[in-house]
């Protein structure tokens, strides 16, 4: 039995390592394929960002041409207008209350003449 223990043994190693082997080289193939299986999710990923970055800008936009921000720009552009208008009026007026005050100030010349000519008749 001594005689083929050792060429039995020797069978056994060698298919021991024939199995590593085989292992090895699965799970280098398999490390491979994971790998470049990655790197193409990785690419994708990239991908699907550069796509999400466009689609913002592109939803920003839309959002600043929406029709809300649209009436709400000429809401503030009618605001703003009449709020200047009313202050160029307020400022004409003022200019005319004052310009009636000096002109309640001053002497009326043409009122008085007529006047002293009604009595100068009697």
């Amino acid at each position: 039995m001594n005689r083929w223990l050792v060429p039995v043994l020797c069978v056994v190693i060698v298919a021991l390592v024939v199995v590593q082997v085989y292992f090895y080289q699965t799970n280098r193939a398999f490390q491979q394929n994971v790998a470049s299986e990655l790197a193409q999710v990785r690419a994708e990923l990239e991908a699907t960002r550069a796509e999400n970055r466009e689609l913002r800008s592109a939803l920003d936009e839309l959002q600043a041409n929406d029709l809300n921000a649209i009436v709400d720009d000429a809401s503030e552009a009618l605001v703003t207008g009449w709020n200047t208008m009313l202050e160029v009026l307020e400022s004409e007026l003022r200019k005319a209350e004052q310009a009636m005050r000096e002109r309640r100030e001053q002497p009326d010349n043409r009122s008085r003449q007529p006047e002293s000519e009604d009595h100068a008749g009697d």
